[in-house]
């Protein structure tokens, strides 16, 4: 017959057990919690996850955290954690969209691995930024529902501005819309990358000399010696450009001339030139014609912003989001590995 301190004994443990399990199960409980930043609807925002944007927000906008002061990581963190709900929201897609997107993120992931040599290759830089196959494919499930989203809310909204509202916004701007000094050149360009031709500067000189001396003419030269396969095509003739569409070396070379003029030899970071000016245009104001286009573009992407704006706001106002602020306002930017 089992002695009663026998009975006694195992009843104790068994409780203990029961106890320590109770507890292990309340802290596990207590842990999910507070690893839960936000939750959208069913989906819970993760703190880890919350980290990891946070790390990335501030690497793109090459902020310096630990110097930033409180208030300005507390509006850092409420930018990130918006960003991520908008995100949730975008990407709660109808059932029948799910196979579209499921489609297109297999497309992602396929163009993704086919920009690396190597069949592991590309797993080795995901690592780096602590993704597996499993978390990639899920991040590239979630960028397509997002994008699906956006594209079906926009296709609801399909308002252009007008030649009117284009017309009122260039007099309320015009100010701002001008056409740049332009200028219109012949040049002759040697290369100094070119590890088997070190002679550029000797060979430009001498074409400078042959021109002043009239033994030779820009166009002929550009036309067999040039190193620019368009401009050579063209007998060094180069379209009408203005400053900020070329190098800036360049540039101030071509614009420091007067019309007619012949540039001594010089040097740029592609190589060397001469140059002949042959007209410059000063800078003026645009006409709407001109700019009418891009009044136009800028207005259609206003449009979609502030209707994708006014539709994540409704969702917004709609959507069970539930924010944690003690947790959100300890948060720190992942650690880098």
């Amino acid at each position: 017959m089992p002695h009663p301190r026998g009975h006694s004994l195992i009843l104790t443990v068994l409780l203990l057990l029961l106890t320590a399990g109770g507890v292990l199960i309340w802290w596990q409980n207590h842990l999910n919690r507070q690893a839960t930043i936000a939750q959208v609807g069913t989906t819970p925002i993760a703190r880890s996850q919350l980290a990891l944007a946070l790390r990335n927000h501030v690497w793109r906008h090459n902020l310096h955290w630990q110097t930033l002061a409180s208030p300005r990581q507390d509006a850092e963190r409420q930018i990130v954690l918006d960003q991520l709900i908008h995100s949730h929201l975008l990407a709660q897609l109808p059932s029948a969209e799910e196979t579209r997107a499921q489609t297109e993120a297999d497309q992602r992931f396929q163009q993704f691995t086919k920009q690396f040599e190597g069949a592991n290759t590309w797993q080795t830089r995901a690592a780096t930024q602590n993704l597996d196959e499993i978390l990639l494919r899920q991040q590239l499930l979630h960028e397509a529902r997002l994008s699906i989203s956006i594209e079906n809310h926009l296709a609801n909204h399909p308002d252009q501005p007008t030649e009117a509202e284009a017309r009122a916004y260039f007099a309320e701007h015009s100010g701002h819309f001008t056409v740049p000094e332009s200028a219109r050149a012949s040049h002759l360009f040697l290369t100094i990358h070119d590890k088997e031709r070190p002679n550029a500067e000797s060979n430009i000189r001498a074409y400078h000399q042959q021109l002043i001396t009239n033994l030779a003419t820009l166009p002929n030269l550009a036309t067999r010696y040039s190193d620019d396969p368009r401009t050579k095509k063209t007998r060094g003739e180069l379209d009408w450009f203005s400053r900020d569409r070329v190098p800036p070396d360049f540039a101030s070379n071509v614009f420091a001339l007067t019309p007619g003029q012949l540039s001594p030899p010089f040097i740029t970071d592609l190589g060397w030139h001469i140059v002949k000016l042959h007209e410059k245009r000063p800078a003026r104001p645009a006409t709407f014609d001109e700019v009418k286009p891009e009044i136009l573009a800028h207005l259609h992407t206003q449009f979609r912003r502030t209707a994708l704006q006014t539709w994540l706001t409704q969702q917004r106002q709609n959507a069970a989001i539930q924010i944690h602020p003690d947790r959100l306002n300890t948060l720190q930017p992942a650690p880098y590995q």
